[in-house]
């Protein structure tokens, strides 16, 4: 495993508690995302982390796709 292999797996442990900690920004985020969403499109997540923005903006898609480099995030 290489070093930016490592810090991901190291990282990628606390990143909901992150993404969870500013509330606001977050709001502010999926606010602006859903207000160019229709409920015909598809959406494609590359990065996707945890899927945590995922799980609030897929209701509201026809189809969502996460890409994830480690699939077991």
């Amino acid at each position: 495993m290489d070093q930016p292999e490592k810090f991901r797996d190291n990282s990628s442990n606390g990143y909901d508690k992150e993404e969870m900690k500013d509330t606001e920004v977050r709001v502010k985020i999926l606010e602006k995302v859903k207000s160019h969403l229709k409920k015909q499109n598809d959406v494609l997540d590359f990065g996707c982390a945890t899927g945590i923005i995922a799980d609030e903006i897929a209701a509201d898609a026809n189809a969502y796709f996460m890409v994830a480099r480690k699939p077991e995030i």
